[in-house]
């Protein structure tokens, strides 16, 4: 017996949930095991008398079960989130457009198998592959299961109260879509409230955890060399000051280096786990930098999955949100409705909740067009204009100094305003400014503070390395962490190689 039904949110809930469920397994193993090798590498560093980022305040964290789990989210919110939904929408396109006739699966079953395929030459990783392999299958076999039946009436309806409301706000946004559209996302709505505030230092407190599996070698902050193959201690000596200086710390013994450098004839064999590179020795010495991140190219496995994971993160992220919101507010709507109308009612509530959250990025103020426009709205009332006049100030890099209403800001209660400040400071050259900038390196915020140690290394005076060194060591958060050491490189310090 066919069994008639209605499009319910429990359809989409409980399939696309159980793909999110098993990402974020796969993913929070991937993570611990990604933490286990750097709290080695973390560990080896340290020994050896290096600076390392993460530094020692950050190693524990690498050992503990949470910062697995919760970095493990980064997947589960983009690859998992775009995954669960193309395979969602495969098996509603199988059960309510084909019919579900077995020979239409070959439709789904080859494009699957051949993205599986693809993945796993390209990245030669089982982790990765495992995303692609189990999450699919499981949300359309779940999927199909709850979409099994035609739909009648009522559930046609539905889906149109589903996709209307998702169209009209996928139009509003790619009227905002543009490079400063998550610039003015983060400014104006996730630092603009408590509720966005704690979802931003989530991010930045997590998001790293996982971002460093998949990083390609010339993103890594301190990457480690091996130097074992080479038996001569003056070229040894030469190259471990040569690769420091592009961050390639040269360790004796550790199991896993980012980079092993063997002789060969009159240059040197460049490794990374399967890839080896051969280059002469003028080109190393000469062209480090260029040569190194050539390699890191060559070497890199993870750009197509690092794209997959990019398109999940425009398109699959807010899908989910909108899906899930309709989902939810269809089952509280069905409380007090019939379900035709639960599911209009939870399509105009999305629809009127997206559009208001557009209303900041909508309604920001025209940009600044030249420096006299600066002061004015500095000293305005306008938070909007003031943030606007902060980006004009760093964009063209001028001196904040002829501007002295910016040290109202410096107590500003809003977050962007002290973050853009401690940016335009950086371009400063005298010594309030550059004191004010000093100043901000105790702010609670963490994007605040990253942005004061970046202003810090725009900075060139006698002492600055001195001084960002005596910091790094005791800051706590591994994002700041990073601004700090690139600040510390900035001016010119290398560590020191002969250990």
């Amino acid at each position: 017996m066919v069994r008639k039904k209605t499009w319910g949110p429990w359809d989409f809930i409980l399939p696309v949930g159980l793909g999110l469920v098993l990402t974020e397994v796969l993913a929070a193993l991937a993570v611990g095991l990604g933490n286990r090798d750097l709290a080695a590498q973390v560990s080896a560093l340290l020994k050896a008398g290096y600076v390392a980022v993460p530094n020692a305040n950050v190693l524990p964290s690498l050992q503990a079960l949470g910062p697995a789990v919760w970095g493990g989210l980064f997947f589960t919110l983009t690859l998992g989130a775009g995954l669960s939904l193309l395979s969602w929408a495969a098996a509603w396109a199988w059960r309510q457009v084909l019919g579900g006739r077995r020979p239409w699966l070959l439709l789904f079953l080859v494009p699957w198998l051949a993205l599986a395929a693809v993945i796993h030459l390209s990245a030669g990783r089982f982790w990765i592959t495992a995303y692609y392999l189990v999450v699919p299958p499981a949300v359309f076999l779940a999927a199909s299961w709850a979409l099994s039946g035609p739909e009648t009436g009522r559930g046609r309806l539905e889906r149109l109260a589903f996709f209307l409301p998702m169209i009209l706000l996928a139009v509003l946004l790619a009227t905002q879509a543009d490079r400063q559209f998550f610039i003015r996302f983060r400014d104006h709505l996730l630092l603009s409230n408590r509720l966005g505030l704690a979802l931003n230092h989530f991010y930045y407190r997590y998001t790293l955890y996982a971002a460093e599996v998949i990083k390609p070698l010339n993103q890594k902050t301190v990457k480690t060399a091996d130097l074992s193959a080479v038996s001569d201690p003056a070229l040894s000596q030469r190259l471990a000051q040569l690769l420091a200086g592009q961050d390639y710390l040269a360790l004796t013994g550790f199991p896993k280096p980012d980079l092993t450098l063997k002789p060969q004839g009159t240059g040197f064999l460049l490794i990374h786990q399967k890839k080896k590179t051969p280059v002469t020795s003028q080109e190393l010495f000469q062209q480090p930098g260029p040569v190194l991140n050539a390699f890191s190219a060559e070497a890199d496995t993870l750009g197509l999955f690092r794209r997959t994971i990019a398109l999940s993160l425009v398109f699959g992220l807010p899908l989910l949100l909108y899906g899930t919101a309709f989902s939810m507010l269809r089952l509280l709507a069905g409380l007090f409705l019939a379900p035709p109308r639960a599911a209009v009612a939870a399509g105009l509530a999305v629809l009127l909740l997206g559009a208001a959250g557009f209303l900041p990025l909508v309604l920001t103020p025209s940009p600044i067009r030249n420096a006299s426009e600066v002061g004015p709205a500095l000293a305005g009332s306008n938070r909007s204009e003031r943030l606007e006049a902060l980006q004009f100030l760093d964009q063209h890099q001028i001196e904040i100094d002829a501007f002295p209403q910016y040290r109202r800001l410096l107590t500003s209660p809003w977050v962007a305003e002290r973050y853009w400040l401690a940016r335009c400071l950086g371009w400063s050259r005298r010594p309030g400014p550059v004191e004010d900038l000093k100043k901000i390196l105790n702010d609670p915020n963490l994007n605040v503070v990253s942005m004061a140690y970046y202003g810090l290394g725009l900075l060139r005076r006698p002492g600055a390395a001195e001084e960002i060194l005596g910091r790094l060591n005791k800051i706590q958060d591994w994002y700041v962490q990073t601004y700090a050491y690139q600040a510390l490189r900035s001016q010119g310090w290398i560590q020191n190689a002969f250990r």
